[in-house]
């Protein structure tokens, strides 16, 4: 089954809406600051272009023929996608907290606006990537990374506290590589049906936590 572009991109930006709605309803302050995060989340993809697979070029060739076992192999190259992705998505949503620059906009919310950013637009040019077989099974699991993502920057700046950076952005990284790293080492072991159920429950319960730590704010 294939999905007409205007209809994919209504089904992503639902689920973008859907996947920050509960950090909208818990703020009565919502300005234009949170455009600047929306908008910095969908650039900060092409750290990946930019920064991820060259650094990820550069570990292969340091690491081949190495003795290491392959699964540690292939980890090492993988985590320079959680590193790198979880960094840019939270970079300016620290500097504008950090700068006290809000626009009308609760600090809060400038992380999971990022986050929502960067899944919208991977999704939105990715999912041509995916065989066209698999019908819903790709815009699902696009749906999941777009939560995915809101979940882990949410995480990782929290109310821009340094305290909680200095913990939330190595968890939110260490999360999103181990998730790759289980997309890419398992896809041919289990089939890639049983790896998108297991990055939709991942992403669904990153999402639910990042919500409950939201909420506890700056308690």
């Amino acid at each position: 089954m294939t999905f007409p572009i205007p209809l994919r991109l209504a089904i992503f930006a639902t689920a973008g809406f859907l996947a920050v709605l509960p950090f909208v309803l818990r703020n009565r302050r919502m300005g234009w600051g949170w455009l600047i995060a929306l908008v910095w989340g969908g650039l900060s993809f092409y750290s990946i272009h930019l920064v991820q697979v060259p650094l990820q070029g550069k570990l292969q060739r340091a690491i081949v023929g190495s003795d290491l076992a392959m699964w540690l192999r292939n980890f090492i190259i993988i985590a320079p996608s959680g590193v790198v992705q979880e960094f840019f998505k939270a970079l300016v949503p620290v500097i504008l907290i950090a700068g006290g620059l809000r626009i009308g906009t609760d600090k809060k919310l400038f992380a999971s606006f990022a986050g929502v950013g960067f899944g919208l637009v991977e999704s939105v040019l990715l999912v041509e990537l995916l065989p066209v077989e698999l019908g819903w099974i790709a815009i699902i699991e696009r749906i999941s990374t777009i939560f995915f993502h809101t979940a882990l920057t949410t995480i990782a700046v929290g109310g821009g506290k340094a305290g909680k950076i200095a913990w939330g952005l190595p968890l939110a990284m260490l999360a999103h590589s181990l998730v790759n790293f289980v997309a890419v080492f398992y896809m041919q072991k289990i089939g890639i049906v049983w790896i998108e159920v297991i990055i939709g429950v991942v992403a669904l319960a990153s999402w639910v936590l990042s919500i409950i730590f939201y909420s506890k704010g700056d308690k």
